[in-house]
Order: C-alpha cells, then structure tokens, then sequence
C-alpha cells in the first residue's frame, strides 16, 4: 500500500476513535477544560500516531529467503522488452496531488484573507487599552469578538451595562485563556488534513468548548435569565472573521443548558480516567508493528546439488528450484 495513502487511513482510524470516546463519555460534561485539552491532543495524536512505530518482538523460525536477480549482463535486453514505458502511464497521483493542493490552498487564503480584515478594521477604528487588552470600538455588526490580545466592541452597546459587563468578562475569558491559540492551530490543521472528517468534527466542538468556558466565566451560576439577556443584547446574524471568538453563535441551546444544568457529574473521574485506556489502546493499535527478532539457528539439514550452466536463461524468474534454494552466481 501507498505510504501517504496507509498514513492517512491510520490518521482516520485514530481520530475516529478519539471522537467516539468523546461523543460516549465526555460530550455536554461539565469538565470543559479537560474537554478542551482532549480534543486539542486528539487532534494532536492523530497525525502524530501513524508517524510513529514501535516495535514489538516476535520469535520465530528462520525462513527460507530467495534472492532473485531480475537484471543480469546476459539479460537486459529481454528485461528491456517486459518493462513497459514510464512516460505511457498517466500519473495518477500527480493530479490528485494537485487537486488536493488547490483545496488546500483555497483555505490557507480564506485565513489569510480572515486575518487581514481584521488588521483593516483595527487600523480604522478607535482604540482604548484595558490592562493587557486592546479594545477597538467599531461599527462592525458582527461585533463583539475577540483576536488574541483585541477585543472588538460594538459601538452602539453600552459596555456599563449589566448585560455589557457580562459581554465584556465574557470576551476577556477568551482573551485570557488563550482561545485564539486553538483556533489558529486547528484551522492550520485543517489546510493540511481538510479531507478528514472527524477533524472539522473536532473543530466544531472546540469552539463550542470555548464557548462554555466564557459563559461559565460571564454567568452567574444556573442564571438563565441573565445569560438569555445577554444573548439577547448582542443578537447577531452576521458572520465574523474566521479565527475571531464571536460572542454569539448557533449553539444557543446547548450554552443554556451547560449553564443551568448542575455541577455534579456522575462517574465524571471514571470517564477522564479512561480516557488514559483509550490513548494506550489507540496507540497499540496504530503505532506498534510486529518485527521478527533475530535469530541465527540454521536448518538441521542443508542439501547442495549441482545446478546447470545459466549462460542460456534468459530470466531467473522462469527457473523451477526447490523453496529455500541459494544461487551462487559467479562471474
């Protein structure tokens, strides 16, 4: 099998396995952090686990081992005559290549295009430092969202507000936990491995990870009422830069419902702890190969016969010899 094609097919069984876990044991859990950190590193794991190979040790039998010389002085013409053309095959894996290469590069465009709005809107607006973070008042409708060390705040929202200071310590969550840093990683995954399913799945709920985070920050705990109004107060249907943390999004339902549902997690300790189970099985099951150790005993009994002259065959390979034999060529 192709190298890069079994590569991606053990990427694949990797974070298929990862996300399972994540659907059975951690999805809609209280532990967002850990949440964070486990779809970070699965990501993480799943293209560095088919690079990976450990070898396991088998003892056995020596086997019988054949060399065949497929090109030989008195044989190249007649090898010439079997080999077809090179060029005379379309290269296949050329154009699909290509083709991935082009998607690929359609997505690192939408990111540097994504970054370079929000350099035009941050040159253009009015600025204002809070400790650390930079705010820049704008009239975006997409507003408020963050980007690393930015906020960027609606214009016409009232920051003093109960609702505003909700939004604000909601925006500042992201800033301080380093969201941007995620997305920027996964998105740069994506470029490269936009083919694989389950990364886009990952994705999808890493930002909504962050998501609880920040509400769980900006929220008073179980309030729905003031987390509703603070939706209600930044309502938005306009899409926002691609590595931006947009303060609202369409998982509204499940937000509420991380908010008002209780701390307490059943078995929470036991499902983190697999989770250790699952990475070691995941890692046996793709990175380890068997390797036959090395073992020197000869067999019991070893025959030589006389074999006749080779100055007239033409291809080793038409020869009729007994399983195990060893050709000395001379000359």
């Amino acid at each position: 099998m192709h190298p890069v094609l079994l590569y991606f097919l053990k990427m694949l069984l990797c974070s298929g396995i990862l996300y399972g876990y994540y659907r059975v044991a951690l999805y809609n859990e209280k532990f967002n952090q850990w949440n964070r950190f486990y779809l970070l590193a699965a990501v993480l794991l799943s293209m560095v686990l088919p690079l990976m190979k450990i070898p396991l040790l088998v003892n056995t039998q020596p086997a019988p081992v054949i060399y065949v010389l497929d090109v030989l002085p008195w044989n190249n013409a007649a090898q010439a005559e079997l080999e077809p053309a090179a060029h005379s095959v379309p290269s296949y894996s050329l154009l699909l290549a290509m083709v991935l290469g082009t998607i690929s590069f359609i997505f690192l465009a939408k990111l540097v295009i994504s970054i370079l709005k929000m350099f035009s809107s941050y040159s253009r607006a009015t600025k204002s430092n809070l400790n650390n973070v930079k705010i820049i008042f704008t009239k975006e409708p997409s507003a408020p969202y963050s980007f690393f060390q930015w906020l960027f705040w609606r214009s016409d929202m009232d920051i003093q507000s109960a609702g505003g200071k909700r939004i604000l310590q909601h925006e500042l969550t992201h800033i301080r936990q380093r969201h941007s840093v995620d997305k920027l990683f996964m998105e740069l995954v994506l470029i490269f491995f936009w083919i694989n399913p389950f990364f886009w799945l990952f994705r999808r709920e890493l930002y909504i990870i962050h998501e609880f985070l920040a509400d769980q920050h900006a929220v008073e705990k179980n309030n729905g009422s003031a987390f509703a109004e603070m939706i209600l107060q930044s309502l938005s249907v306009n899409p926002t830069p691609t590595l931006a943390n947009p303060f609202f999004t369409s998982q509204i339902k499940r937000r509420l419902y991380m908010i008002t549902s209780s701390n307490k997690t059943k078995y929470s300790y036991i499902k983190r702890l697999l989770t250790l189970g699952i990475a070691t099985g995941t890692v046996l099951l793709v990175a380890c190969t068997t390797d036959k150790a090395d073992n020197l005993t000869l067999p019991a009994e070893v025959k030589t016969e006389e074999l006749p002259a080779l100055s007239m065959v033409r291809n080793l390979k038409t020869l009729v010899l007994p399983e195990g034999t060893l050709i000395f060529l001379d000359g």
